[in-house]
């Protein structure tokens, strides 16, 4: 049935062929399809038919979510078989980077330790999949993102046998940079709420409106956390998300002692200055007596004497914060700083794009450059041919 919730629209129109696509049958009714359709179509107007179906079609698969758990199921039940050096099993990062290289997106890692906002999209256009995102919320999860593209890999390339399936008339690489692309902007469409702005937000980094579906992140974490559903899987992604609770908590509690404290403190110096002000005027009257000055300065110096001494502890460091220091101080990692803007979907003859300085807010292999546009650019070539022969990936039984 169409996976749009409570969709009143009969099976007889609905005429795609998801089954083909790699999908449920019936997944997207007519009229829902071309809803999403229009919507991207309305913000991207430069997209052909064949790239703005094989997006809606990107769309229907996070919305298809039997599908999805299907292709996170077979890549559970591999990863023992695709890295096998993990101490505490397999470890997810790697195995996830082996099927992205077989589709030819960059292995460079990258480690962004602040969230980035605006820059986020130029990572995507610069290639960038294969990466942690801690700064995206504890519900979110680190790879997530990348989970999600894995299921559009394995769909895509029919479980890794071709670079291109069925009806799919883009490979994974190329349909990752154009959802990456800011040559539009996705706007409200009827019945499909959204915040993002641009194609991949639409797809696959909605907020609480896309509840229901995998394009919010968050509900497919959440279903990633199922030890036993996946056993290999659930196990990583559960202790991501404890370690994360951990280190938000600590935090908080440590802020929270540094803030009273500070509050002590400042309540003793409000303190003293009431004696300070309180002497001073009583210290003003040499000629006689005066009692109720007296009497003002007992009383302020009882309150300051009142007030504990507080043990003020050191400001305490966001967990980001404290894991890029770290990493700096290893000399293993350094920042990144700027990089250019890989767009190749950008306005024909347009001026090249700033490339964007994050600084040391993302870190990278010290030694490494990151790939530039030619590289992206070789990898896409690479890519429309076929699967990377140079990533072996064992044939395992249930690879269909």
């Amino acid at each position: 049935m169409c996976v749009l919730q409570n969709c009143p629209v009969p099976i007889l129109y609905t005429t795609v062929n998801s089954q083909a696509y790699g999908l449920s049958n019936n997944a997207i009714c007519n009229f829902h399809f071309n809803l999403i359709s229009n919507a991207m179509l309305l913000a991207y107007p430069g997209l052909v038919p064949a790239m703005l179906t094989d997006m809606v079609m990107l769309k229907v698969l996070m919305m298809d979510k039997p599908t999805v758990e299907a292709q996170l199921q077979i890549l559970d039940h591999n990863m023992p078989v695709l890295d096998q050096a993990g101490p505490n099993g397999p470890r997810i990062g790697k195995v996830l980077g082996r099927y992205e290289n077989k589709c030819y997106f960059p292995a460079f890692l990258i480690v962004p330790l602040a969230i980035i906002l605006n820059g986020f999209d130029n990572l995507g256009r610069s290639g960038f999949l294969a990466m942690k995102d801690p700064g995206a919320g504890i519900g979110h999860g680190k790879y997530t993102h990348r989970i999600q593209w894995h299921a559009v890999m394995r769909v895509i390339t029919n479980d890794f046998q071709t670079h291109q399936h069925g009806p799919w008339q883009h490979c994974p690489l190329e349909l990752f940079l154009a959802c990456m692309s800011n040559v539009g902007a996705v706007g409200p469409a009827l019945g499909l709420p959204h915040h993002s702005t641009n194609l991949f937000g639409y797809i696959f980094d909605l907020a609480a409106d896309g509840e229901g579906t995998y394009c919010w992140p968050d509900e497919l974490f959440t279903e990633m956390r199922n030890p036993a559903k996946y056993p290999n899987i659930g196990r990583s992604a559960s202790k991501n998300w404890l370690k994360r609770n951990i280190e938000h908590v600590a935090y908080a509690n440590a802020s929270q002692a540094y803030n009273n404290a500070a509050a002590a403190v400042a309540a003793r110096q409000a303190a003293a200055a009431k004696l300070f002000d309180a002497r001073y005027a009583r210290d003003q009257i040499k000629s006689r007596p005066a009692p109720i000055l007296d009497s003002r300065v007992r009383k302020a110096e009882a309150a300051l004497a009142a007030l504990p001494v507080p043990v003020v502890p050191a400001a305490p460091m966001a967990p980001m914060e404290q894991k890029r220091r770290n990493m700096l101080a290893s000399n293993n990692w350094v920042a990144v700083g700027q990089i250019p803007d890989a767009d190749p979907f950008g306005p024909p003859g347009a001026a090249p794009r700033a490339p964007i300085n994050y600084g040391d807010a993302i870190l990278v292999p010290q030694g490494v450059p990151p790939p530039g546009p030619q590289d992206i650019q070789a990898a896409l070539g690479h890519a429309r041919q076929g699967l990377n022969p140079a990533q072996p990936l064992p044939l395992l039984g249930d690879h269909r």
